[in-house]
C-alpha cells in the first residue's frame, strides 16, 4: 500500500510512490540459500546495482564497500543488500566464500592449475584444488569422450547427452598430397570419406578458385587445351555447424600442338618462264597466346622438294609439273609442325618454228596472216611481220613477205 492505494507490481510502486528505485523483482541467487548460505553468488543481479550510501563502508563480513563486480566497467557500486560481492581474482568465487567454503586461493584464478577457473569447478561439483583424475583438466565424470577441458566453460561435465559438437573426421582423402602437376587435358579426381561422431548430417563443397563446383563426396576437375595455368581447389566439410577443410593447389602445364596450315592459302598454281611463284601460307597454331596467327616470332616456313625456297622466279628449263612442300614449324618443345604440297606446273614458250610464227605460238596460221596484213605495205610493228629478204627484211612489209609468209603457211600445225 502506498496511500490509500495498493500495488501488485514493485515497478508500479517505484514507479508512483518514488520509494526503492534501487529494488528488484528478481531472484538475488544467493551463494547457497539451503544452507542459510546467503552471500551473493557472481551472476546474482543485486551485483552492482544497489544505492551508493557514503554512510554504508563495509558489508556484514567486514569487507570494504563499494566494490566492483565481474562486469568490466571498472566501475565500484554498492550492491543490494548487506553483502557486498568481493572477488579479487574474478574466479566467479566471493573472496568470503574461497576463505569460509571451497578452502581456494582468493588470489589465483585457477587454484589447482588445471586450466579451469575455481568457479566453473564448484559449479559443477569439481573439486577446485584437485588437478587429477575426473576433477582435473582431462578427467571425464560424465563417461561421453569429452574431457573437462573440452566441456568447458559451456558444457556440464556431468551430463553425457549434454558436449561439445564433434567435428567431421576426414578419411580417405584423395589425393593425398596438396600440390597436384597435369597437362592440358588431363582430369583429377578429388575425393574423401567423412564421418561425424555426433552423426549429424554431413554437407560437402568443392571450389575451384573459390567458385563451388559440386556438393558430393567427390568432384573431378577436367582440363581443356586452354587450362594451363594455377589453380586452388578447396573442399569444405560441414556437420553440426562445425567445418573442416583441405586444400589443394593444382599445377596445369601447357600441351603444344601443331599449327595448322589453311589448305586454300596454297592453291596448286600454273606459271609462265620469268613469272616469280610465292609460297606464303596462312596458318592458325591453339598454342599462341598472343592471337596472331601469323606470328612470325614464333613460326617459321620453309619449303623442300623441288624448290628449297619460298619465292623464286621461274627459269628457263623449269617447264613441266613439279612439287614443292611448305612446312610451317612452331618454337615449341619439341617443334611441331605442318606440311602442304603445292603443285607447280611451268610451261615454256614452244620451239622457234619460223620467222612467219609472228606470235609465237608454235603454228604460221590465220593468226599470223592477220598480224602482216595490219602491217601491209607499212613499217613492221610488234611483233614484226618484215621477214624478207633475209636475214632481217626492208623495213617495209610487202610482196616479198608475203612470199615468204606462203612459204611457211601452217608449218607446226600438223
Amino acid at each position: 500500500m502506498w496511500g490509500s492505494t495498493g500495488y501488485r507490481y514493485l515497478t508500479d510502486w517505484q514507479a508512483n510512490s518514488n520509494q526503492d528505485a534501487n529494488s528488484l523483482p528478481d531472484d538475488p541467487l544467493f551463494y547457497n540459500p539451503n544452507s542459510d548460505n546467503y552471500h551473493l553468488a557472481y551472476n546474482s543481479p543485486a551485483v552492482d546495482v544497489g544505492e551508493n550510501l557514503t554512510a554504508v563502508q563495509s558489508d556484514c563480513d567486514g569487507e570494504n564497500r563499494p566494490a566492483d563486480g565481474l562486469d568490466d566497467d571498472l566501475t565500484e557500486t554498492h550492491d543490494i543488500g548487506y553483502d557486498e560481492y568481493v572477488d579479487a581474482d574474478r574466479d566467479e568465487l566471493a573472496d568470503w566464500i574461497e576463505g569460509n567454503v571451497t578452502y581456494t586461493n582468493k588470489a589465483l584464478w585457477d587454484t589447482d592449475g588445471d586450466g579451469i577457473h575455481d568457479g566453473w569447478e564448484v559449479r559443477f561439483n569439481l573439486d577446485p584444488n584437485s588437478n587429477v583424475g575426473n576433477d582435473g583438466a582431462t578427467g571425464d565424470p560424465d563417461s561421453d569422450g569429452y574431457t573437462n577441458m573440452q566441456e568447458y566453460p559451456e558444457f556440464d561435465p556431468h551430463d553425457p547427452n549434454i558436449h561439445p559438437n564433434m567435428v567431421p573426421v576426414l578419411n580417405q582423402v584423395s589425393p593425398s598430397g596438396s600440390s597436384i602437376f597435369i597437362s592440358e587435358g588431363d582430369s583429377v579426381l578429388f575425393s574423401v570419406m567423412a564421418e561425424d561422431g555426433d552423426g549429424d548430417p554431413i554437407s560437402y563443397s568443392w571450389l575451384l578458385d573459390d567458385v563451388e563446383q559440386a556438393t558430393e563426396s567427390s568432384w573431378t576437375m577436367t582440363t581443356n587445351d586452354e587450362s594451363s595455368g594455377t589453380y586452388n581447389v578447396l573442399l569444405q566439410v560441414t556437420a553440426g555447424g562445425d567445418t573442416v577443410t583441405r586444400q589443394w593447389t593444382v599445377y596445369v602445364s601447357n600441351i603444344n600442338r601443331p599449327p595448322q596450315i589453311d589448305p586454300n592459302s596454297l592453291p596448286n598454281q600454273t606459271k609462265e618462264i620469268g613469272e616469280v611463284v610465292i609460297l606464303d601460307p596462312n596458318y592458325s597454331d591453339p598454342d599462341n597466346e598472343n592471337g596472331d596467327p601469323n606470328d612470325d616470332n614464333t613460326h617459321t616456313v620453309h619449303c623442300s622438294g623441288w624448290k628449297s625456297s619460298c619465292t623464286f622466279q621461274l627459269e628457263p628449263g623449269d617447264g613441266g609439273i613439279h612439287a614443292i612442300t611448305v612446312t610451317i614449324t612452331d618454337d615449341g618443345n619439341p617443334p611441331l609442325s605442318d606440311s602442304h604440297v603445292v603443285t607447280i606446273t611451268v610451261t615454256e614458250q614452244p620451239e622457234f618454228i619460223s620467222k612467219a610464227d609472228f606470235n609465237g605460238n608454235g603454228n604460221v596460221d590465220f593468226a599470223d596472216l592477220t598480224i602482216l596484213a595490219g602491217q601491209w605495205l607499212q613499217p613492221p610493228g610488234t611483233p614484226s611481220a618484215d621477214i624478207a629478204p633475209e636475214p632481217d627484211g626492208d623495213g617495209t612489209i610487202d610482196f616479198l613477205d608475203f612470199a615468204a609468209f606462203a612459204e611457211n603457211w601452217m608449218i607446226g600445225s600438223q
